[in-house]
């Protein structure tokens, strides 16, 4: 990683760091391989401060704050497409993504961006270069979220972008929902021509996927949202017995 321009300081060699580390400590007889690695670290100044590698976790902590009614917290969940005119502050935005990068992705790659800005003026680029006006006339926030094939591997690759970038945006939604603020996907077409334009405006490389636009803001005090059927569990769940 760092032969191929990466700095020491970036989050995915200090994590492959850690998990070196700590498959060192685990492994016999590997006392000459630690001190190499020992050399090369102080070599490049990389922080140890990660965790990686593998631990225990009790099962009753695993499941210690699961006590709640998750199907009506889900259900819960509309996309709302009218806001009240405010922009959410970045402690909250930085909140809401901390929550949801507990969401699985492969190899624990993390490849995931979200674009806001606190700006009434860049804002309102956003919401013109991914959200229709037609579609959403009272969203007055908006998210980038990008998922960044240079974190991927070619072996990886096989579309691998927009299927992590959708798990990040279900548990991104979540979150969103969890924070007590309404949200809305607007998927995004992959038109080259676009998303050149988009990376161009707003500084986005070339590596990253755009995966959607987010409307997120806080619901005005009644809304009305789509009435959706979800589709009966047993025919999504089908048995092979």
């Amino acid at each position: 990683l760092i032969d191929g321009g990466m700095s020491p300081q970036d989050f995915t060699v200090r994590e492959c760091a850690a998990v070196i580390r700590s498959a060192l400590g685990q492994l016999p007889d590997k006392a000459e391989e630690m001190a190499q690695f020992a050399a090369f670290v102080e070599q490049y100044g990389i922080p140890l401060d990660f965790k990686g590698g593998i631990t225990k976790i009790p099962r009753t902590e695993i499941f210690a704050h699961n006590d709640f009614d998750y199907h009506a917290f889900v259900s819960s969940r509309h996309s709302v497409r009218r806001f009240k005119d405010k922009i959410i502050s970045r402690e909250v935005i930085r909140e809401i993504v901390r929550d949801a990068l507990y969401c699985p992705s492969i190899c624990n790659r993390q490849p995931f961006k979200v674009y806001f800005s606190e700006n009434p003026d860049t804002v309102k680029r956003i919401i013109k270069s991914g959200v229709e006006p037609f579609v959403a006339p009272n969203v007055y926030d908006a998210l980038i979220v990008t998922c960044d094939r240079a974190l991927l591997t070619p072996a990886e690759m096989n579309d691998q972008e927009y299927l992590n970038g959708g798990i990040f945006l279900g548990a991104l939604v979540l979150s969103i929902h969890a924070h007590g603020l309404g949200s809305c996907l607007f998927q995004f077409l992959q038109v080259n021509a676009r998303q050149e334009r988009i990376r161009r405006e707003f500084g986005i490389s070339q590596s990253e996927v755009i995966s959607a636009f987010v409307g997120i803001g806080e619901p005005e005090d009644e809304v009305l949202c789509a009435c959706a059927q979800r589709r009966p569990a047993e025919e999504v769940a089908v048995c092979l017995n």
